[in-house]
């Protein structure tokens, strides 16, 4: 039972999870092309910004924010 405790209390490496399915998604992208006949721009600047370590929450948040403002602008 205390073993079982460990293993689920032990913290998960976030930095190490990311490399590691970054690393497969861009090798699925590389060996399967054809299949996906083409790769969405969106999706390869999200990985570019993940490269650089830009948080992708705050962009999401930053386009959400001037959307609203921008709907706002638009009723009033």
């Amino acid at each position: 039972m205390i073993q079982a405790d460990k293993a689920y209390s032990r913290a998960a490496n976030v930095s190490t999870f990311l490399k590691k399915l970054m690393s497969i998604t861009w090798m699925r992208l590389t060996i399967f092309p054809k299949v996906l006949r083409h790769i969405d721009e969106v999706v390869s600047n999200l990985f570019d910004r993940l490269d650089k370590r830009v948080m992708p929450v705050l962009v999401i948040l930053a386009k959400t924010f001037r959307s609203l403002s921008a709907c706002r602008r638009a009723s009033e």
